[in-house]
């Protein structure tokens, strides 16, 4: 059971969210000691309806929200559950974003084989003209066939047009 004392006045975390969303940064610190704790529970939740062994963990979620949520002035919460809501969003979107730019190889035994993370992904909510994304494919290639175009390659370029090819 919480107790009642705990509780912050709901006109306390109203102002602070006011305060926070005009740059106060005395505020947002404040704000995230107020309601940090069910910002976890939040990013918890979302986290749980993810694969087993997500690499993201609850604190990157809930930073990485607030961040955003406070990245620009202008952004207006009418009061605490507003700002509940909006984080709830926010979060639900980084694992999405997180998630698209992500490519991996499992086995039948749901093991991960390996993992690539592109590095240049910019999120889906951008405007298109500033999505960047450059790897929209990824091919696991046999040593032998890496051996084969390595050739075919050299046969059409000269060995020096290999750059690093099949080489880590």
């Amino acid at each position: 059971m919480v107790d009642e004392k705990d509780i912050p006045a709901r006109e306390e975390i109203t102002n602070l969210l006011h305060l926070a969303a005009k740059g106060d940064k005395s505020a947002a610190d404040e704000l995230m000691r107020t309601i940090g704790k069910e910002l976890r529970k939040i990013a918890s939740i979302h986290l749980r309806r993810e694969r087993p062994n997500h690499t993201l963990q609850t604190t990157d979620v809930v930073n990485e929200a607030f961040i955003r949520l406070f990245g620009k002035e202008g952004r207006e919460w009418n009061n605490r559950q507003h700002f509940l809501s909006a984080a709830s969003q926010v979060m639900r979107h980084l694992l999405v974003d997180y998630a698209r730019r992500r490519f991996f190889e499992v086995t039948t035994a749901d093991e991960v084989v390996w993992e690539y993370v592109n590095p240049y992904f910019v999120p889906a909510s951008r405007p298109p003209q500033t999505q960047t994304n450059s790897v929209f494919r990824v091919y696991r290639y046999t040593e032998e066939e890496v051996a084969r175009r390595r050739r075919a390659i050299e046969a059409r370029n000269g060995a020096d047009g290999l750059a690093s090819f099949g080489e880590n």
